[in-house]
């Protein structure tokens, strides 16, 4: 299950694998559209490879100069390793690697780096004990700990992989001892001291820049969860940050910045995560997918798979590391194994909104099994394996909150007939490079105005989306939500500067005999009428809201009490006056509650209870008036 880490390593490269999708009567168009999705991201994911690979420049490997030996009875002491009486075998690096898994045994390495001053990185987090021996000129023997089941305290250097600090004078020999239930990674890399420091501020960017990218579409779908109260979002919020925590867990952020003095729950948060990674993007995966109508047999397997999720993060605290380790990490493989073919299959059933989303499965699919291959100690610890997962995972946490989006938005029938013109434009590019260069770039600029046109359509939606979050359907006046955040930044404004606000509380008196003898509709169209009135008769510098059924309310800059019980009355009387063309017998009155900072009120929250205190004086006084607090 650790192959769900994704990290930035400070000095490998990599890959992303684009998946090109089945293209069919429908769903062609749709699967281009998302692969240029991903491509608008490439410059910058092709730049941050290339400084990654960058970084490679300012390590040592100690492959060839590194010999190692096992000690499944984790009976040798070091004293055994340094005396010339015992013949322990030690093999190359690079030959133990290859048996390198799961176990429970020790291991033992003998470094011999060049001279210098150096810093040793053992750049994988999730040794259970790391041990590094410095052997004194007077036989003493100076040792350092790390690993994740001990205090991070304890370590030399504070950093999330551990670090030693080496003085090579001669040709000296240094050991580890290493121990792990988890999967044995030795990346062993050696540092000058400056250039170790640079590598970690960049690796932090590189972190912090994946991070708050992560966090940014955490925040935006939360954003969107709340304002639409769509459940979809709500679960792939928690998918994103459950698998945040597990990436930190991974690779070592967390036990250094959230829980540094406690090594037992570090230990175990790694799979307890696992678990809840897996609960967490199946249960978002059939909410999305609605899997229970379009897939029912499917639908069963990934519910028996949440149930091992759940199994999954309780064994985390009653079983052995390894045993729970290993099933995480199946479960990890086999869920992307179900949760795939269920996307292509709910797809070409014609269910339109799983376009995006097997796209977003399937570039993360290489990282997934690259990853954890190399954690089951299949395939070697190298720039491929650690790398592939990274970009693919953002690149999936883009994709499926795009594929969220769709299912709220609709483009107009021009934006379908400009995608299709695009493609085919793109079709008629591609068959005729070889004949008609200069007629390529034409027709490409063609195709970016088409693009940008595109652009400008979705940015429109997302406008219409957010007024929609912030307005009332009916009357097009704020709703409530929007008009307290605004009221609140007016009212620090006249606080700060001096001036008065006024607040009017506005209801239609007897509003129920108007739905009970015309019907709802009929009151609906004397509250869109009522909208209509609010708005001729304030000014542009107010707000004006529809506060909830018949009530509405009403913010006045630069008004002071006396003011606003005028306007109040200019507006009661006409109420009083309108007429309805379909109900001629239909007379309106409203009552009105008006409070005012000229009362000494600072606090939106009390001018609202002032205000409506006032109206409900009015009420009882017999409607159709206008009170002061």
């Amino acid at each position: 299950m650790s192959n769900f880490l994704c990290y930035l390593p400070k000095h490998e490269c990599t890959q992303v694998a684009i998946v090109n999708m089945p293209e069919d009567a429908y769903s062609y168009r749709e699967h281009k559209t998302a692969l240029g999705s991903i491509l608008r991201f490439w410059p910058g994911l092709v730049l941050l490879m290339i400084t990654i690979h960058c970084q490679a420049a300012g390590t040592i490997s100690l492959e060839d100069s590194t010999k190692y030996v096992s000690d499944p009875e984790r009976m040798l002491e070091l004293e055994a390793l340094i005396d010339p009486a015992h013949s322990l075998e030690f093999v190359s690096l690079t030959e133990a690697k290859k048996n390198f898994a799961y176990d429970n045994a020790v291991h033992w390495f003998r470094l011999t780096p060049p001279p210098g001053e150096w810093l040793l990185e053992v750049a994988y987090p999730l040794l259970d004990q790391v041990t590094f021996y410095r052997l004194a000129d007077d036989g003493g023997v100076d040792a350092s700990h790390a690993g994740d089941t001990q205090d991070f305290s304890d370590r030399e250097i504070p950093y999330h992989h551990p670090v030693f600090r080496l003085n090579q004078t001669g040709n000296e020999n240094f050991y580890l001892r290493v121990q792990t239930e988890g999967s044995l990674q030795m990346p062993l890399r050696l540092w000058s001291v400056s250039e170790f420091t640079e590598a970690a501020v960049r690796n932090g960017q590189h972190v912090g820049i994946y991070l708050g990218a992560m966090l940014a579409m955490v925040l935006y779908n939360l954003f969107l969860y709340l304002s639409i109260r769509d459940t979809n979002y709500l679960y792939y919020v928690i998918y994103i940050s459950t698998f945040l925590l597990f990436q930190g867990s991974l690779s070592g952020y967390t036990f250094q910045y959230l829980w540094p003095e406690s090594p037992a729950w570090g230990n175990k948060s790694v799979v307890f995560f696992a678990g809840l990674v897996i609960l967490s993007a199946l249960q978002f995966s059939r909410h999305f997918l609605e899997t229970w109508q379009q897939a029912p047999r499917l639908d069963i397997v990934m519910r028996l798979l949440i149930g091992a999720g759940l199994l999954c993060m309780l064994l985390a605290f009653i079983a052995p590391y390894t045993t729970a380790a290993l099933l995480a990490n199946s479960l990890g493989v086999v869920m992307v194994l179900v949760v795939l073919p269920t996307g292509y299959i709910v797809l070409f059933r014609g269910y339109r909104p799983a376009r995006f989303f097997v796209i977003a499965w399937s570039t993360f699919l290489v990282g997934i099994f690259s990853n954890g291959l190399m954690l089951a100690g299949i395939v070697p610890h190298n720039v491929y394996t650690v790398n592939a997962m990274p970009v693919g995972s953002l690149i999936e946490v883009i994709l499926l909150s795009l594929a969220l989006a769709d299912r709220i938005r609709r483009l107009q029938q021009e934006k379908d007939l400009a995608q299709a013109d695009f493609n085919h434009e793109l079709q008629r590019i591609n068959q005729s490079l070889e004949l008609q260069v200069e007629g390529r770039t034409q027709e490409l600029s063609k195709v970016k105005e088409r693009a940008e046109e595109i652009n400008q359509v979705l940015a429109a939606k997302n406008r219409e989306l957010a007024e929609m979050a912030s307005h009332d359907m009916l009357t097009d006046l704020l709703n409530r939500r929007a008009f307290r955040q605004q009221a609140k930044q007016m009212l620090a404004d006249g606080l700060r500067y001096d001036y008065p606000l006024s607040l009017l509380m506005v209801d239609l008196d007897f509003f129920k005999e108007i739905n009970d003898k015309y019907g709802h509709q009929a009151g609906d169209h004397v509250l869109v009428n009522m909208g209509k009135l609010l708005r001729q008769y304030s000014r542009t510098s107010d707000l004006v809201a529809r506060y909830g059924g018949e009530e509405f309310i009403l913010l006045l800059s630069h008004a002071d009490l006396d003011d606003a019980m005028l306007k109040a009355d200019q507006l009661r009387e006409a109420v009083a006056n309108c007429r309805f063309v379909s109900f001629t017998d239909l007379k309106l009155s409203a009552s009105f509650g008006v409070s005012s900072t000229d009362s000494g009120i600072t606090d939106l929250e009390e001018m609202i209870s002032q205000a409506d205190t006032a109206l409900y004086e009015a009420k009882r006084c017999g409607r159709n008036r206008v009170c002061q607090a």
